[in-house]
């Protein structure tokens, strides 16, 4: 009986394949560490200057625009002004309170509040749950928000309840019987009124401290 001593060809192809692969995968593992070391941690100087420079145009793009409108609402804040008067001379106080709530908008600085605002975190949108807030010129009418969504309002010794939701800086309140609609502020006085713009039948109020 004569012994075959060499690898049957199937044999010698499972090995050269094998081989292959282990050559393959050294070559990738190889490359991935040269492309690995040679990867930047950080931006030539050319291109930083380069962004640096794009952001300081942008910012300063940015200045000159808030520059302008500032401009334009002084000179409606002007405008509003005389209106403002008008309004006061014939005893009309509610309207001419969300005239001066408006002229004080337009006269804020929208520059120093833009850097501000860069600076400071989000405010909470719902910081007006669980405060209380009553009419100025009658104590005994209040509104207040309750975490649930719901609200209680006392007026004149009777209680009602209405639902509340937040759009955008509004909040709108839902009663059985009407809807109202409230801008409300930390500081200073605000409007619940029948209409968004807080025009109709507009009721001053301000933070229970």
């Amino acid at each position: 009986m004569i012994c075959n001593f060499f690898p049957t060809p199937s044999i010698l192809s499972m090995r050269k394949l094998s081989v292959l692969t282990c050559l393959s995968a050294l070559t990738f593992i190889l490359l991935s560490a040269e492309d690995d070391t040679a990867a930047p941690s950080e931006l030539p100087t050319e291109a930083a200057l380069m962004i640096e420079r794009l952001e300081n145009w942008e910012e300063n793009q940015e200045r000159m625009y808030l520059q302008s409108v500032e401009k334009k609402r002084d000179e409606v804040a002007k405008v509003l002004d005389g209106i403002l008067q008008e309004f006061t001379r014939q005893g009309k106080l509610a309207e001419a309170l969300v005239i001066d709530k408006e002229i004080k908008k337009l006269r804020s600085p929208l520059i120093a509040a833009k850097t501000e605002e860069k600076k400071q975190p989000p405010s909470d949108p719902h910081w007006f749950v669980g405060e209380t807030w009553e009419q100025v010129t009658r104590n005994e009418d209040t509104f207040t928000f309750h975490e649930d969504g719901t609200g209680t309002r006392f007026f004149k010794g009777d209680e009602y309840s209405f639902a509340w939701t937040l759009e955008g800086e509004l909040v709108v309140m839902k009663f059985d019987y009407l809807t109202l609609y409230a801008t409300l502020e930390r500081r200073g006085e605000s409007v619940i009124a029948r209409s968004e713009d807080g025009a109709t039948d507009p009721i001053p109020v301000r933070l229970r401290r």
